[in-house]
């Protein structure tokens, strides 16, 4: 009987002691079940300079690893590319491949840095990476990033667009003052457009002609190609309105924007807007006003929704920027200049 009882207590400590440790794993050791991409070309640290000369040159060929993930799969990569130290937080797609490589060319490269803000003539760090996609279904498997210095070179840059053909043009897609940009040629488009007429009609097309062009028939902000009966109406007055399109999701927005100055540089202060006009012949909104010395910035219908400022002091309009400084007080004339891809102000002292 004490041996049985022996063996009992033996058997149960050997159970309490396999459950404590599987108390550490409850489900048992962890199976990864996938491998993300290598980049194995270019090295970080490599560094590369664009030249009038190598535009059209090949700056480097990327190659990465297969993505496993677990099981036999059709495979999509996507090299990306982004400033260093953003995070991939807006990043511009250099590639989209089946295979293992893609290759980076220097104008291309510059001309995406030079989108996205760089300025040309100096040293811009950088970072690529390459996701693996099988489907919206499955988590994408990631490389890490390699860094990369590019010496850009300031060239006029040549950015995807789409033209605005409405009735307030005469239906013309070939009228290249009704355009809008991508600024990251990504697909996706933005620009500012003056309809002198109310509840104006426009379509969005891919060129200079109908060949390509979308409108939307059930007015519920999703894209439909070409057709008759599906053109889209600003549903408001004349003035000037922010389209916006995501030709990848086919989805569009259309907003008025009625602009004012505001600032403790303006006679209004910071809550009492001074409205712009818009100059027909420049293509322009302008105003003109005393200011003294302080602060201004740009906001769109009395709201901070829509607001444009100038974080580096290079003329250049930012969303959300900073304030602009007014040095000297005096009478100025301020143009806002959305009618360009790279959205601008002109300070003018009379």
């Amino acid at each position: 009987m004490k041996f049985t009882n022996i063996l009992f207590l033996i058997a149960l400590l050997s159970s309490a002691i396999l459950f404590d440790s599987c108390e550490d794993e409850p489900f048992g050791p962890t199976v990864a079940l996938g491998s993300k991409p290598i980049i194995s070309a270019p090295s970080s640290g490599d560094s590369y300079e664009v030249t009038e000369e190598n535009l059209e040159s090949l700056m480097t060929n990327v190659f990465w690893s297969e993505a496993d993930f677990g099981y036999n799969a059709a495979v999509t990569y996507i090299l990306e590319i982004d400033f260093a130290g953003n995070g991939f937080a807006n990043p511009v797609t250099l590639a989209q491949v089946s295979g293992l490589e893609a290759n980076m060319i220097h104008g291309n490269v510059n001309n995406i840095l030079l989108a996205k803000g760089a300025p040309g003539g100096e040293t811009i760090d950088v970072e690529i990476r390459v996701r693996a996609k099988v489907s919206e279904d499955v988590t994408q498997l990631i490389s890490d990033p390699v860094s990369l210095s590019i010496l850009t070179l300031e060239v006029i840059v040549d950015y995807p667009l789409l033209f605005i053909p409405g009735d307030y043009q005469g239906w013309a897609p070939e009228d290249s003052s009704t355009i809008i940009f991508s600024l990251n040629s990504d697909k996706k488009y933005e620009g500012f457009i003056w309809f002198p007429i109310d509840d104006a009609l426009f379509k969005f097309t891919d060129g200079p002609s109908w060949d390509i062009n979308w409108g939307d028939v059930e007015l519920d902000g999703i894209l439909d190609p070409g057709g008759i009966g599906n053109d889209i109406p600003t549903g408001g007055p004349s003035g000037m309105y922010r389209l916006q399109a995501d030709i990848n999701a086919l989805t569009y927005q259309v907003d008025q924007t009625v602009w004012g100055l505001v600032g403790d540089a303006s006679s209004g202060g910071w809550d009492n807007d001074l409205l712009f006009e818009y100059d027909e012949a420049n293509n322009v909104l302008s105003l003109t006003t005393d200011l003294s010395v302080g602060e201004i910035k740009f906001r769109a219908n009395g709201a901070e929704d829509i607001t444009f400022g100038d974080s580096d002091g290079n003329t250049r309009l930012e969303y959300n920027g900073g304030n602009i400084p007014i040095q000297e007080a005096g009478n100025y004339t301020i143009q806002l200049i959305l009618n360009q891809a790279n959205y601008a102000y002109k300070l003018t002292k009379n």
